[in-house]
């Protein structure tokens, strides 16, 4: 869907979460579904979604990954 849309962009992580919970919530897809098309886990939606409807601007950041050990 993102390949094919000159308005969808892969590389916006803000956008590709909002698809993939409009995706869940508007067009009744699986959550797990959603969140594997959209390369996520299932606890990873159940996070973004709950910070989107909390309206927290945490959602919309990119994850930091692992960090490392403090020196």
């Amino acid at each position: 869907m993102f390949a094919a849309s000159q308005f969808l962009d892969p590389y916006d992580l803000v956008q590709v979460k909002y698809e993939m919970v409009r995706r869940v919530r508007v067009d009744k897809v699986p959550v797990a579904k959603a969140a594997r098309a959209f390369g996520f886990c299932r606890q990873s939606f159940y996070a973004i979604a709950a910070a989107q409807r909390a309206d927290l601007p945490l959602w919309c950041r990119a994850s930091r990954g692992r960090r490392g050990r403090a020196s």
